[in-house]
């Protein structure tokens, strides 16, 4: 799978991932191709370093195996905290887009809580605190779209935490699943990924900013639609 790399420093780099590739393995026995492996592979020297967590080396945030686009890499431990840190202060904006079930009027904000689901590897929609963590995305419509008489929209997200699967599962509990999403689904989701041809989710981390850790400068990605999704689209009616 072909890795763009969007910028890259003696300390960090930023890359354009695509669908279908894991961030990290699962665990120290999963021989997976992934970002991690790969980073590996290009830079043989970050192995030697002293990673927190090596099967996760380098990793500033995820995103999901089926979603494409902006990812930031670090080149060592002491850069990786620094990042993680921008994460944790909420100091980084990042912009989504994604495909979804419904029209959509207007701009919004959800505001719910979020936790592991019994098996520990999904996560579920309660609007109860308990031991769930707050979680809070706001969106925006870029388009509507129809496919026969089954109304889409086309919206630009932007995740202000960052839990697991938080704009899946948000957007679910919305009633607005991510067209191709194989877990937070219905049967019409289903059903319209089907008659796209769609083999993965409609979400693409499309926009990334965030300050560099040893200059203080903002910097800025942007990342286009995968022609997969652009394909998708040129499907629908407007």
């Amino acid at each position: 799978m072909l890795i763009k790399i969007l910028f890259e420093d003696e300390n960090l780099l930023v890359v354009d991932k695509p669908a279908g590739l894991l961030v990290h393995p699962k665990n120290s026995q999963d021989k997976s191709y992934t970002i991690v492996s790969w980073l590996f592979a290009k830079y043989p020297n970050l192995q030697k370093l002293d990673w927190p967590d090596r099967t996760r080396a380098g990793i500033v945030h995820r995103l999901d195996q089926d979603t494409s686009g902006l990812l930031i890499l670090a080149k060592s431990p002491d850069i990786l905290n620094q990042l993680q840190e921008q994460f944790k202060a909420r100091k980084v904006k990042k912009i989504y887009l994604a495909l979804v079930v419904g029209k959509i009027e207007d701009g919004g904000e959800i505001e719910s809580f979020i936790g592991k689901g019994q098996d520990k590897q999904i996560s579920r929609f309660l609007n109860l605190k308990g031991t769930m963590k707050r979680a809070k995305t706001t969106y925006n419509i870029v388009r509507h779209y129809k496919l026969d008489s089954q109304n889409l929209t086309l919206l630009q997200l932007r995740p202000e935490t960052g839990r697991t699967h938080q704009l899946r599962v948000q957007l679910k509990s919305m009633s607005w699943p991510v067209i191709g999403d194989k877990v937070y689904t219905t049967k019409l989701a289903k059903n319209i990924a089907k008659n796209l041809t769609l083999n993965r989710q409609f979400l693409h981390a499309a926009k990334l900013e965030f300050i560099h850790p040893k200059n203080d400068k903002k910097l800025i990605f942007e990342s286009k639609l995968p022609k997969k999704l652009l394909d998708v689209l040129h499907k629908l009616k407007v």
